[in-house]
């Protein structure tokens, strides 16, 4: 079962009387009932245990590092959506932290004072910096839940050595502030007889109104908060970020299909490309047609992000950058298929990142690249090898010096003498070598292509010479050094050509995401999309998945590459 945290929320709303002994009404505790002129609140925090696992999307339980709540942002509002604070607040939002709740995290040590006029509450759990800055800007007198609930962003920072800094505003795994930003999770009505009317409401807001207390119905105060606690009405929040892990078929991925036959591949490493760096505190959502398995979640769930749709749909998507021909990311292990212990699988997490179905495009969808090592049947790994190509057809050479001899026999021909194949060899041969010559010397002083050697580039002490020898036309697999990638899949369900919420990364879901089958080489150079508008579903895609997602929903997916 995803493990959600549930929030119980007791509300104590206390009429003002104008005096006692105008009436007669006896207390619960007996005696008269008192005039007192505040409201209170008390919540008290739970963590769901259970773990499923089923077909579809099920339930995954969470770690306790996800469900720990350390800082509360508590904003009321009346039956209009606006804003309400008692008279002697000085913010319309309250913040319980630990020096407010128990040890453990699950409840409040006190009550606190609310408005009489509350109806609806809020709950931002372990909010980032960003976050605690729009609370701050717009949580504000005469503000509505739809002038809080608007986007906020993180800023690009180049100069980052990988986008964690854009991860860790809803999802902080270490240091002093660790913790993963919640909010309300919303209500999904089921209560129209007909199942077609059933649909996640728009907004995210509890009705407290069924749970409010007149103290003044009470001896004293402590009597009235102790049964208000009783009364309390249940609120459940759900993280911001999504969760992912890579697992390799059979041990080791001895069981991954790799093609063609003969070929070998090593699996190394995966990261988290095309992050989004803009968010809505809480996401509309719409379900998915695919089966739902669990007990937190009544259905799974898509959502709408706020760069959703054209023409912005591109808008604030991060890119991993390159520097000095390495890329600067966070690197992550993958998992063997027999690891069910969620305290010691590998994972990353990842912002939120939704398309429309129209606008489900390669530069618009959150991605895995991953980075293994790849040689066609016959080959060493671990060894150099070589591609030229034309028109998208690659010609593979075993070592520096089977390409050299295909240059050489095309360089010895008149340049009218060579078809298309060997023009296009002795420019991406020669480009190799002038682009090398502009970077090293000990290159530069060689004679020309057919002189170099492969200890020439060994001794250059690199480690990724695909990514230097991109755009001349040769491919260089270093090493046997291949990078692959894959858009994320959300909804497993979804067959149709660009199906809604096929794509996607999805607050509170957990992909696991199963290498099963490699289709070829990758490219030996960190991978960029050269199209961004394509459509992500085309024939003949980079990758496949297995995918299994979890609410955590989750679903479990195949996938090739």
């Amino acid at each position: 079962m995803l493990k959600i945290k549930s929030i119980l929320v007791s509300l104590l709303a206390v009429a003002a009387l104008a005096s006692c002994s105008d009436n007669g009404e006896t207390t619960p505790g007996g005696g008269d009932e008192k005039s007192y002129d505040a409201a209170y609140m008390s919540i008290s925090l739970s963590v769901p245990k259970a773990s499923r696992t089923r077909a579809g999307s099920t339930e995954t339980g969470a770690l306790e590092s996800e469900t720990k709540i350390n800082e509360v942002y508590l904003i009321l509002f009346d039956e209009n959506q606006k804003v309400v604070k008692d008279k002697d607040a000085s913010t319309y939002y309250s913040i319980l932290n630990s020096s407010h709740l128990s040890a453990d995290g699950t409840s409040p040590l006190e009550p606190f004072k609310v408005s009489f006029a509350t109806k609806y509450l809020l709950v931002i759990a372990n909010p980032g910096e960003k976050m605690k800055a729009h609370i701050a800007t717009k949580v504000v007198e005469n503000a509505t839940y739809t002038d809080i609930n608007t986007v906020f962003s993180v800023a690009e920072d180049i100069t980052a050595d990988d986008n964690l800094y854009l991860i860790e505003e809803v999802a902080r795994t270490t240091g002093p502030n660790a913790g993963y930003t919640m909010i309300n999770a919303g209500e999904f009505d089921d209560s129209d007889p007909s199942s077609a009317n059933h649909k996640w409401k728009d907004d995210c807001l509890l009705d407290v109104s069924g749970s409010i207390i007149d103290a003044s119905k009470y001896k004293t105060e402590a009597e009235a908060k102790a049964d208000a606690v009783k009364n309390r009405a249940q609120l459940q929040i759900e993280r911001l970020s999504a969760k992912m892990a890579v697992t390799l078929k059979g041990a080791a991925g001895v069981d991954i299909e790799v093609l063609p036959a003969g070929a070998k591949f090593a699996f190394a490493k995966w990261t988290i490309d095309y992050v989004n760096s803009q968010f809505f505190p809480f996401a509309k959502k719409t379900k998915l047609t695919s089966s739902h398995t669990g007990t937190e979640y009544k259905t799974n769930f898509y959502t709408v992000d706020p760069n959703f749709a054209s023409p912005n749909h591109r808008t604030s998507i991060i890119l991993n950058q390159i520097e000095d021909y390495e890329p600067k990311v966070k690197w992550y292990d993958a998992n063997e298929e027999n690891v069910t212990d969620e305290k010691v699988k590998k994972v990353a997490y990842s912002t939120e990142n939704t398309m429309a179905a129209a606008d489900q495009k390669l530069g618009g969808a959150t991605r895995l690249v991953l980075k293994a090592n790849y040689v066609p049947s016959g080959y060493t790994m671990g060894q150099d090898w070589y591609q030229s190509s034309l028109n998208g057809v690659y010609t593979n050479y075993e070592t520096l010096i089977k390409l050299q001899e295909a240059y050489g026999i095309a360089k010895a021909l008149d340049e009218d003498k060579r078809d298309a194949a060997q023009k296009a060899l002795v420019i991406s041969c020669e480009a190799f070598k002038t682009k090398l010559d502009g970077i090293y010397s000990a290159i530069s002083a060689i004679a020309d292509f057919a002189a170099l050697t492969q200890t020439d580039l060994d001794n250059l002490g690199i480690t990724n010479g695909g990514e230097i020898a991109k755009g001349t036309g040769v491919r260089w697999f270093q090493k046997s050094l291949n990078y692959y990638y894959y858009e994320v899949r959300h909804d497993n369900g979804a067959l149709g050509h660009m199906e809604y919420g096929k794509y996607g990364v999805v607050r509170n879901n957990y992909y696991t995401l199963r290498l099963t089958k490699v289709n070829g080489a990758g490219t030996p150079w960190y991978p960029e999309v050269e199209e961004p508008e394509e459509e992500i579903d085309k024939e003949g895609a980079y990758l496949h998945f297995e995918i299994n997602v979890a609410p955590w929903i989750s679903w479990a997916t195949d996938f090739e590459i």
